[in-house]
């Protein structure tokens, strides 16, 4: 554990308080008390719903996801590169970290690649709706010009 939260709040410095939902409230009761066994699934669900409380403050219904990321795949590449980064600082270096541990960034950085396999399966449904309604146009066209319509 970092030494940061083992030390004493000050009342002003108090984080607020992430009401979890139920599940997530009982799996990591059932954690911390040795009931459930720590894995990459009850990771991942960790993390798809503290993304999901996330997108509720970044976003608050004024912004897209996409929003946040203006360059498209580079700006994706960008925030998993910074979280690459900050991994490697922590596992490799020798300072002590004050803010985010080890595992907080590797979620963080899981989270981002999920957005990004997000974001491609996006564009390339929006591109296959694309081609479709280009096939359906073409289509039509050629109808017309062999008189095959009932127009």
């Amino acid at each position: 554990m970092a030494k940061w939260a083992e030390q004493e709040w000050k009342e002003e410095e108090k984080p607020k308080v992430v009401k979890l939902s139920k599940e997530m409230d009982e799996l990591w009761n059932g954690i911390a008390g040795g009931k459930i066994a720590v894995s990459a699934s009850n990771v991942l669900r960790e993390a798809a719903e503290l993304k999901d409380m996330k997108s509720k403050d970044y976003q608050g219904g004024k912004w897209t996801e996409d929003d946040y990321f203006p360059f498209g795949d580079k700006s994706y590449i960008h925030m998993i590169h910074t979280k690459y980064l900050r991994m490697r600082n922590i596992a490799e270096g020798d300072q002590e970290t004050h803010f985010e541990a080890l595992d907080d960034t590797l979620i963080d950085m899981a989270v981002y690649c999920c957005m990004y396999a997000a974001k491609i399966r996006r564009d390339e449904a929006a591109n296959h709706d694309e081609e479709l309604a280009e096939f359906l146009v073409d289509q039509e066209e050629f109808k017309k010009m062999r008189g095959y319509t009932q127009d």
